[in-house]
Parts: C-alpha cells; structure tokens; sequence
C-alpha cells in the first residue's frame, strides 16, 4: 500500500479517509492541519498530526510523497494545492465506489467524488474539484478548478462553473448557464440566469445578492 498524508483534520477529512480505505490502495500515516492551534501530541483517527508544513516536507525527505486534499474551502484549496505542487508532491484524488462517472469524462489531479455523485459523459472536472454526495452533473459541464458542488445539487447539461466557485446544497442549475469564479451560490437556489464572478447569489430563482470583488482573498 502507498503511504499518503491527508492535508485536512476536520470532518471532510473524515470523508477522504473512508473513501481511500475503501479503495485500499493507501496507507495513511498522517494528517496535516497549519491552521488551527493544536498540541503537537494530537492525533486524528489514530495518526499524528503534523503542524507546520516543514513537517510534511520531512516526511517527504523519508519518501512519502503522496499528498490528498480534505480542504473544504475552495481559495484554502487552491493555495494548499500550488504549494504542494511546488513542492513536488503527487496529489492524490479520491473516488468512493459508488460514484458514477462516466469514462467519458476529463479528471484533473486531486478531485474528490463522494459518494453517490453521478458525473456524465463530456464533463471536464479541473483540479482539485469537489463533487460532493449526491451531487449530479449532467453531459458537457465545464467546473473548473477548486470549485466546490455541495451536497444534492444538480447539473443540467452544458454549465460552465469558474474557478473556487461553490454551489450550495441542493441548488439545481438549467442547462447551458455559466457562473463565474469565486463566486458563491446559496444552498436551495436555482439558476436560470448566469451569474457573473464575485457574486453571492442565491433564491428561487437565484438573484445576486452581493458583489465580493471588493473583498480581500483568504491567505
């Protein structure tokens, strides 16, 4: 089995974890967490917890390269990504066995399936995507890198999502509409007019509520 960390400690790395042991082809022998304070001493799901990234890159000198992405939060994820990335590190997608993915569709470098979520022929998933359970997305969708399809949202054919751009839970998106990136639309929503980027749109139908352009990018 592949020895890989898990960058994530949280209850989306829950979710990454199940997901590589079913497809046991992973050892986990470590989760990676920066961000939040915590004892060096603590450990989830019964493996240490590495809180500095020098740590991870020791692990990287002793030959542990593989890297999987349990960052919930789309801008976090992208940066998380180019460091590793930079850094030399394989990251690893996760597909849970009951996802249905058509072989029809292009797979960018650590994208999470969850489980239950149905991607059709012609899609294009960029890098470091999350379709999360249940999530549907139809024939010819464009989602481009880091963006976040939340549980139970739908698809219809030929949707172009931007970059760090999240669909909320439930959320149903008609045919042939094109959001912009990091935008956010709101769980329940739906979309029959695209949405430009830097929105915060969300209702029946979906209406822009705010712009964020004005706001400064998490670091």
């Amino acid at each position: 089995m592949i020895p890989i960390a898990i960058w994530g400690a949280s209850g989306h790395a829950l979710i990454v974890t199940e997901i590589l042991h079913l497809t046991n082809h992973y050892n986990i022998v470590a989760y990676v967490d920066d961000i939040t304070p915590r004892s060096s001493k603590e450990t989830f799901l019964g493996r240490p917890i590495l809180c500095t990234r020098q740590c991870l890159l020791n692990l990287f000198t002793e030959g542990i390269k593989h890297v999987a992405l349990a960052v919930g939060n789309n801008v976090a994820r992208n940066h998380i990504f180019s460091w590793l990335q930079d850094s030399g590190f394989i990251i690893v997608g996760a597909r849970h066995p009951s996802s249905v993915v058509s072989r029809h569709v292009k797979i960018g470098a650590g994208v999470l399936l969850c489980a239950g979520a149905v991607v059709s022929p012609g899609v294009t998933l960029g890098d470091g995507v999350i379709i999360n359970t249940a999530a549907t997305v139809d024939h010819g969708c464009t989602i481009s890198s880091f963006v976040h399809i939340a549980p139970g949202a739908k698809l219809a054919g030929d949707v172009f999502v931007g970059q760090r751009t999240f669909v909320g839970m439930g959320s149903v998106i008609i045919e042939k509409i094109s959001i912009g990136e990091d935008t956010m639309i709101g769980a329940g929503s739906v979309v029959l007019t695209d949405i430009p980027s830097h929105s915060v749109a969300y209702g029946v139908p979906a209406r822009i509520r705010k712009d964020k352009s004005q706001q400064a990018p998490l670091r």
